[in-house]
Parts: structure tokens; sequence; C-alpha cells
């Protein structure tokens, strides 16, 4: 696991932080949906690996600074399906690629690949979409300077319902306002150290 990890990090280095940033999210959801330690992990792994498709992408679709056009978008929505392609076969990560497989869809089924609505997502899937989207927004990048805590949190909660699971978004937007409220025992397994 820490091998793959690698290897998305060596294709993009904002890949490494951005991943470890989504687990440690989608982890404060599972813990404060109660899932128990054995569950935790498995979504732990699930959003470390989440963007493990990134490494089918060009670089020159990854890494454009700018805006990408509808086909270059196109081409990057692949890495859902490439992600879960490359983990299914892994008999003990079979259930962390079906999630992967659909950490962009949209509870109102306009997401892709599949275009599933929510009671086709899997959980795990719905925690890691809020995860990352938030992660993204808040994160400075070559074409964009990030936005504030409240400004990705009125995001979040303008697209409840569509785009998102509206009692997840309010669970988590509920420990970003409050965040020294949580404690956070479980100590996930770290595939990068």
């Amino acid at each position: 696991l820490r091998s793959m990890m690698n290897m998305v990090e060596l294709k993009d280095t904002y890949t490494k932080n951005h991943s470890e940033s989504v687990a440690f999210y989608s982890v404060i959801l599972g813990q404060k949906l109660g899932f128990p330690s054995s569950r935790l992990e498995r979504l732990n792994i699930a959003a470390q690996l989440h963007d493990i498709g990134k490494v089918g992408v060009p670089d020159e679709i990854l890494k454009k600074q700018g805006p990408l056009s509808s086909a270059e978008y196109a081409v990057m929505k692949t890495h859902v399906k490439l992600g879960e392609k490359v983990l299914a076969p892994i008999q003990s990560l079979h259930r962390e690629a079906f999630i992967i497989g659909h950490h962009h869809e949209h509870v109102n089924g306009s997401g892709y690949p599949y275009q599933v609505m929510m009671k086709d997502i899997p959980l795990e899937a719905r925690m890691i979409s809020i995860a990352d989207a938030y992660h993204a927004m808040i994160s400075k990048r070559p074409y964009t300077l990030g936005m504030g805590t409240e400004e990705a949190i009125h995001r979040l909660k303008l697209s409840k319902g569509t785009q998102f699971d509206p009692s997840l978004v309010d669970l988590f937007c509920e420990y970003l306002r409050a965040p020294a409220k949580h404690t956070h025992r479980f100590r996930p397994f770290c595939l990068v150290h």
C-alpha cells in the first residue's frame, strides 16, 4: 500500500498531502458515526488511495496550471474507474476498490462514472466525497489560492442533497466549526510516514 502511494506521489506531489488530508477528514466522519476500528482502517485506506487512478492521467492534464477543457476534464474523470481497476484484482482491497470507484458520484445521480443515486453509493464513498471536496476548496494550487473554512462550509451546504449526503455534510460542518470538541482516540493506519 505504501508503494502504491509512493507511486502516486511520484506522479503528482500534491496528491500525497491531499490524500492524507482526505483520509484524516474521512476518519473524523467515521468516528462521528461510531465506526469500529476495523471499518475506520478500511475507510482510511480507501481515502488514502482514492486518487490512485491519477497515475493513468497524462501529465499535461494532471499538472495543467489552469482550467481544463471539456475534453481534458473527460480524461481527468477516468481516474475513478482506473483506480477501481487497479485495486479490484487485489482480494484484500476489493471493498476499497468499490468505494474508490464511487467517490465522485453525487447523491442526486449526476456524478460519475456510474451516475448512481444515494442508496447505491457506499457510505464511505459519500464520506470521502465530502472530505475530498473540502480539502480541494481550501487548498492553494497553481491556479487558485484556496478559500477560507467558512466559504467552504457555505459551498458544502449549498450542495446538500444534490452532490453530497445532507446528514454527512451537517456532521462534517459541525466538526469544522468545533474541532476541539472531538477526541481522536483512533490512530489510523498510516500509509505514508
